[in-house]
This record gives structure tokens, C-alpha cells and sequence, in this order.
């Protein structure tokens, strides 16, 4: 979408704790406009982001 090759987006979010999930799949498959949203992100040392298990029910 963007050319931001510096994701300054992403550093303003993480500066202020603001968690960014992205590039999700199926979301059509929800079926209700209500649902619990749950992700389970890997616990990795001194990483900047993390593969999740999305849940959505």
C-alpha cells in the first residue's frame, strides 16, 4: 500500500503500546459482527514482532 520503508507507523504504535496485528485470513468465515478476538503470540527474546495463533469466537 504504502511506500513507508521505515514503518514509522509501526514505531509510533510500539512507542505507545499499541499492539498491530496484521495480514489475517479467512476473516470471512466470521460469521457474527460480536466475537472475541484472541491472539497468541510466540514469547521470543529480543524480537520486534512474532508469528500469533489468531482466534476469533
Amino acid at each position: 500500500m504504502g511506500n513507508d520503508e521505515s514503518f514509522n507507523v509501526h514505531h509510533i504504535f510500539s512507542k505507545n503500546n499499541i499492539l498491530i496485528v496484521e495480514n489475517l485470513t479467512n476473516l470471512k468465515k466470521i460469521s457474527s459482527k460480536e466475537f472475541n478476538f484472541t491472539i497468541l503470540p510466540l514469547k521470543l527474546k529480543d524480537a520486534t514482532g512474532s508469528p500469533v495463533r489468531a482466534i476469533a469466537s
